[in-house]
């Protein structure tokens, strides 16, 4: 499988470029409940970036069993993060275990409001 790209290589490179390549492709059960792990943690991170960069793969991999560390981030004073763990709820269909208002008065920005605004209308 994709041979042409190390046929200059040499043998051991190789050997060792496909068995990287096995290792990558064959991931157990463990490996991806860690990734998860890895995810839930960034949760709590202190770097705004890094937490919504967990909340972009919970939602884009549907991570049910986040619903509880997401909701923990209403919390929050960030009105960017408010408005994405919000999101997260609303695509894992639990917006409506959370009291919106609540939020929504934590936040001056019109834009977030209306986009918050507009989860609890879908």
């Amino acid at each position: 499988e994709n041979q042409e790209y190390i046929f200059d290589e040499d043998k051991e490179t190789k050997k060792e470029i496909i068995s990287i390549n096995n290792l990558l492709k064959s991931p157990d059960s463990y490996y991806w409940k860690k990734q998860k792990e890895y995810i839930l943690n960034e949760l709590s991170s202190s770097d705004s970036q890094r937490i919504l960069s967990a909340l972009q793969v919970i939602a884009e991999l549907k991570l049910s069993e986040a619903v509880e560390q997401v909701k923990k981030l209403l919390d929050s004073n960030d009105e960017i993060i408010l408005c994405e763990a919000l999101t997260v709820l609303s695509t894992l269909s639990a917006l409506s275990s959370v009291d919106i208002d609540v939020s929504i008065s934590k936040i001056s920005n019109p834009n977030i409001i209306a986009i918050i605004k507009n989860l609890r209308a879908n």
